[in-house]
């Protein structure tokens, strides 16, 4: 290792002094060798409007000061992707870094607060967090991530405390949203999706829901009932239960379309996703897609792509020609 601390970058900026992105995601660095190398070349830090820093190969986050160092150098980001390993201080990263439009944090401790995000960035669009606690506060609540009324994508992975609640006051506060990701959150059910997705009917067509305790499939599929008709791009990584446990669950639903569809005799008009061109989803081996079916998705007129994630021993299924 050289004794002088960012000594493997120094070539790099020495020598593409028009560098506009940088992508040192897999690339193996010690946390403390980027901010001084940035530093060193203050013109090419500034020319910088993509960095990327997330999930750093030595397996360390960075720290406050670094990171804070990094923004300071690199005022001009537009996108910034980062691992921090302490509860660093996001807003006076946000503060140096006037012109973002697209932030994704992981933070290895929780803690970090959202507040006053949407007045130092106030061009964010993007907002990608991991293992935050206080996105939201509530219904009522009139902090963070609520403010940021000019989001078109937020994605919130592993927060411990947010309720459905949190998702209604979101959804109240960021009518712009267009794109929703929620994963891995223990909290929120069936009910909170389906109010957020019901206040942003008119902008929300890309969801995806994953590994969230109270949202199997079924579950998911229900909720987003008020936009079903509208949204483009669905991802359910979820619990995928039996054709039984969904026959059960859903017989007050079947009722319900066949209702709609005694009228004029048309297709399940309630069931229909008319503008859904891309699925992806997750299922068990040996698992049959018949309960697509159950829930409407057999009615996808414009689809285009089905992605399959199949999870267990194939070793176990047995092909016929």
């Amino acid at each position: 290792m050289s004794a002088t601390l960012g000594a493997d970058f120094l070539p790099l900026l020495e020598h593409c002094r028009s560098l506009s992105s940088l992508d040192l995601s897999h690339f193996y660095c010690y946390p403390e060798d980027l901010p001084p190398a940035l530093q060193a070349y203050p013109i090419v830090a500034a020319s910088l409007s993509h960095l990327n820093i997330l999930n750093n190969s030595s397996g360390e986050g960075y720290k406050s000061h670094e990171l804070l160092a990094i923004t300071s150098a690199c005022k001009n980001l537009l996108q910034l992707l980062a691992t921090l390993l302490s509860h660093a201080t996001v807003i006076e990263l946000c503060a140096a870094l006037p012109f973002l439009e697209e932030l994704v944090l992981d933070v290895c401790h929780n803690g970090a607060s959202m507040e006053l995000l949407n007045a130092k960035c106030p061009r964010l669009k993007s907002l990608t967090l991991g293992k935050f606690h206080g996105i939201c506060r509530g219904i009522d609540s009139r902090h963070g991530i609520v403010q940021c009324s000019v989001l078109e994508s937020l994605c919130i992975k592993n927060s411990a405390d947010l309720t459905d609640s949190g998702l209604i006051a979101i959804s109240l506060g960021c009518l712009k949203l267009t794109k929703f990701e929620v994963h891995g959150c223990k909290r929120i059910t069936e009910m909170g999706i389906r109010k957020l997705a019901s206040n942003l009917r008119k902008t929300l067509i890309d969801v995806k829901i994953s590994c969230c305790k109270h949202l199997n499939a079924v579950c998911s599929l229900r909720a987003l009932g008020p936009i079903q008709d509208l949204i483009k791009r669905l991802q359910i990584d979820c619990v995928w239960v039996s054709v039984q446990e969904l026959q059960g669950e859903d017989t007050s639903l079947k009722k319900k379309c066949e209702f709609h569809n005694s009228g004029n005799g048309n297709r399940f008009s309630s069931m229909s996703w008319e503008k859904l061109h891309y699925l992806s989803l997750w299922i068990p081996v040996s698992q049959l897609l018949i309960p697509l079916t159950l829930v409407g998705l057999e009615d996808c007129p414009a689809l285009e792509e089905i992605q399959l994630k199949i999870e267990g021993d194939v070793k176990s299924l047995i092909f016929k020609v």
